[in-house]
């Protein structure tokens, strides 16, 4: 039998596909499929979802494709940034005056865990960072940073009890009571 090598299938549940693959959300809203919207479970499947929003077999399967490179381009330990913390962070930038700045991310010593998350602004990137491209923020990471990062999300969340980034980091073994260092 052979092996299907790809991250996502028809019988992928789309609470599975939120879990491992948040960065193509995005992807799957412009197909119509809002995740938990339309009253659906979180336990129907990607093939459910596509048939329930009227695409055919073929439709379903060349979307898949699509997905499917997508992953595979994105999946290389990246960083993902959600919609509300890129219009955030060029929130922050043009308040700043800083429109042509990059966002660098760094991981450095310090808080009750060990390690805690840096966010600047810096006119031009250092030679060891990595640059990551995220709708029109330009994101420079050095190597270390992107260790400690890899496969990542940062999102901004505003609500009545909170507000600010939130990083949720597959690679910390704990985090400290106030959220903000980790190890």
């Amino acid at each position: 039998m052979k092996q299907d090598n790809n991250y996502l299938n028809k019988n992928t549940s789309i609470n599975e596909v939120i879990i491992k693959y948040p960065q193509i959300i995005p992807l799957l809203q412009n197909f119509g499929i809002h995740c938990m919207g339309c009253n659906t479970s979180s336990q129907e499947t990607l093939e459910q979802g596509f048939t329930n929003h009227g695409y055919s077999n073929q439709e379903i399967n060349n979307i898949l494709f699509q997905i499917n490179n997508h992953i595979k381009t994105t999946n290389n330990n990246s960083i993902y940034i959600t919609e509300s913390a890129t219009k955030k962070f060029n929130f922050l930038m043009n308040q700043e005056g800083k429109q042509n700045y990059n966002l660098k991310i760094q991981v450095l010593p310090g808080g009750c865990a060990g390690f805690t998350y840096d966010f600047s602004f810096v006119e031009k990137e250092s030679n060891n960072d990595t640059i990551i491209i995220s709708d029109n923020l330009r994101i420079v990471i050095d190597q270390d940073s992107l260790n400690f990062l890899k496969s990542s999300t940062i999102d901004y969340v505003e609500s009545l009890k909170e507000s600010g980034f939130k990083i949720k980091n597959p690679n910390a073994l704990k985090t400290c009571g106030c959220g903000n260092s980790f190890h």
